[in-house]
């Protein structure tokens, strides 16, 4: 592109919405959280604004919003599937098989009730909790007292759950809800010449409760049937999973996302979204969420059932999913050891899912942020628009974009590439400069050059100017230079320095860093100047007190960004975590967690997000 106003992309990217483009659904950003024991079962408390999760050991841990963990009490010995639910005043009913205990925040729970067996513990629109037995009785707790309610006709005992054969083919096992049974073959014949007894029919894909506690539905792959609690059954259509959604039906089918209205004949459905494919499904408030092996998707619905938003989870790990969410936009989605916590009010957005090999080496904004540059490893020069992510790429003729360097000012956008540096200007005309000595770009988009006899020549729109600082001392050469309005921080190979820049442009130095041993990254950021940095997978600060350690990443250092405003510094590992600290208090603000090392990164304008580039590609995260 050579004669095409930067400014006109907005235009460009709404022509192609127009013509019918699809606009990218959310990523919501899902930090992973490592439990230490496998995930038994989930709930969500509205009240408290929390996740608490049932582990494998017994424990009860609850997730706040901000991704905080913290102890509950235990249930005092080993489980394996724990039914939770929460009520308004934040006591959990817990059911381990034939037990239900009641966690009142204390650190032990208190058992309430024994059952032969019960399959469904849920909470119910009046805030009383209802369990469904094995033998079809749904029972109800208020709080105080558990009662029987009514007994939905039910067979006895539950389809087997799982078959699986022993490793010499001479026997099977059959597992199900009210225990199993091992069947051996008669001689020393291999497993496809005996038969073993097994019942005919699927397993039950979900039991629901109805709101108000007078209906529940058992969903199967060749069609379900809701009871009522007067004695009445309506069969309906079949489906992976279902789950009420008022006194309609919500559930997934190789259609898709499906509404079915319960007296209406099985055929007549709402395909809600037919995009949607997945084998578990869970709704809380007017959201409803299906899983896939290693991915979520998220619907929220209006009063009517109709889709009113969207987005997604990736990267999840694989198998069954246990969930916990609620009214609010916050929950969590647990998998094996792991708990995903999601806040769909800061869903991040996929700009460059079609470059998953090539992850962009830097990333800029423009200065209204409404655009995203990114440079990789193609040699061209890539433009996204940030709202539907639309990208456009700008080509260099004969030329290559480095990428090393990459900043968007207010006159255009400027990056290194073959001999020197490239440059689009308002307008769209593209240039080249020759600087062989280039050494990178201030924060506003002026080059700056090294020359070895001098210094560094800093090419200021008003003429260039000459830096005092000499480029090599001994065996430390200068390896980075950040610049941004009068103060500079400089790594060397064993120190990191910070300057002053006077009205002379001679650099005094403010302070200097304790003798490196790994030096990475460095970041200029702070009302009063500070540089961050890493040294040995550890962060630190310097000022003009010296310098102090402030976190250790989980992996060696990739990156720092630092938004335009100096509040906020970003440090990523090659672990895939994201830690964000304050640049005037030095406090951590929050963490993020992406799939891949992150290559690249780079604030918006006004701080309040974050790109992000790895092999799995670009996603911009809101930061609170």
């Amino acid at each position: 592109m050579t004669r095409t106003s930067l400014l006109a992309l907005v235009g460009l990217f709404s022509a192609g919405l127009a013509r019918g483009a699809p606009a990218p659904r959310p990523l919501v950003a899902a930090p992973g959280i490592e439990l230490g024991a496998t995930v038994a079962g989930a709930a969500f408390c509205d009240t408290a604004q929390r996740a608490v999760l049932a582990l494998s050991s017994g424990d009860l841990v609850a997730i706040d919003a901000t991704g905080v963990t913290t102890k509950l009490a235990s249930l005092g010995h080993q489980v394996n599937t724990v039914h939770l639910a929460c009520d308004r005043k934040d006591r959990l009913l817990a059911l381990d098989g034939t037990t239900l205990s009641l966690v009142d925040g204390g650190a032990v729970s208190t058992q309430v009730g024994t059952f032969r067996y019960a399959r469904v513990v849920q909470q119910l629109d009046d805030d009383t909790i209802a369990i469904v037995d094995a033998d079809g009785i749904v029972w109800r707790w208020d709080g105080a007292q558990l009662s029987r309610e009514w007994k939905a006709p039910l067979q006895p005992g539950m389809p087997p759950g799982r078959i699986a054969v022993r490793g010499d083919g001479k026997a099977l096992v059959i597992a199900s809800y009210n225990g199993g049974t091992i069947h051996n073959a008669d001689g020393t014949q291999l497993s496809r010449e005996w038969k073993a007894p097994l019942q005919p029919g699927m397993p039950p894909g979900r039991i629901a409760v109805r709101g108000d506690g007078k209906a529940l539905v058992i969903a199967s792959y060749n069609g379900g049937t809701i009871h009522n609690a007067d004695g009445t059954q309506l069969a309906t259509p079949g489906a992976n999973a279902m789950t009420w959604y008022g006194k309609d039906l919500v559930y997934v089918h190789r259609a898709g996302l499906v509404r079915w209205t319960p007296g209406q004949s099985v055929d007549k459905t709402t395909i809600l979204d037919a995009k949607v494919k997945g084998y578990q499904l869970a709704s809380a408030g007017r959201r409803v969420i299906i899983t896939a092996s290693t991915s979520a998707e998220i619907r929220e619905l209006d009063p009517a059932g109709a889709i009113v938003a969207s987005a997604a989870m990736s990267r999840l790990p694989a198998g069954m999913k246990h969930f916990a969410f609620g009214a609010s936009s916050f929950g969590v989605v647990a998998a094996g050891g792991h708990a995903h916590a999601f806040d769909l009010t800061r869903s991040s957005t996929v700009i460059d899912e079609q470059h998953p090999l090539e992850p962009p080496r830097a990333l800029t904004f423009s200065p209204d942020g409404a655009s995203l540059a990114m440079t990789g490893g193609d040699g061209d020069l890539l433009v996204a628009k940030v709202r539907n992510a639309l990208v456009h790429r700008l080509v260099a003729p004969g030329k290559r974009a480095y990428g090393s360097h990459l900043v968007w000012a207010s006159d255009g956008i400027l990056t290194s590439g073959d001999g020197g540096y490239l440059q689009w200007d308002r307008k769209g005309d593209f240039s080249a400069s020759t600087m062989f000595s280039l050494f990178g770009f201030t924060r506003a988009g002026e080059p700056i050059e090294r020359d070895r006899q001098r210094g560094f020549i800093v090419h200021r729109r008003s003429g260039a100017a000459m830096l005092l600082l000499a480029p090599e001392i001994g065996e430390e050469a200068v390896q980075r230079i950040e610049i941004e309005g009068k103060h500079a921080v400089v790594r060397r190979g064993k120190h990191v320095e910070l300057y002053r820049i006077d009205a002379t442009d001679t650099l005094v130095k403010i302070a200097e860093s304790h003798e490196l041993r790994f030096a990475l990254h460095v970041g200029l950021a702070g009302k009063t100047p500070r540089a961050f940095y890493v040294d040995d997978r550890k962060v630190y600060v310097l000022d003009a007190s010296g310098d102090k350690e402030l976190a250790i990443l989980g992996g060696f250092a990739t990156g720092i960004a630092v938004s335009k405003d100096r509040r906020r510094v970003a440090v990523a590992n090659s672990a895939g975590g994201i830690a964000i600290f304050d640049g005037d208090t030095n406090k951590h603000v929050v963490g993020l967690l992406v799939d891949g090392m992150v290559t690249a990164m780079a604030f918006s304008p006004d701080g309040k997000r974050l790109a992000v580039a790895s092999p799995m590609g670009v996603t911009i995260h809101p930061i609170r």
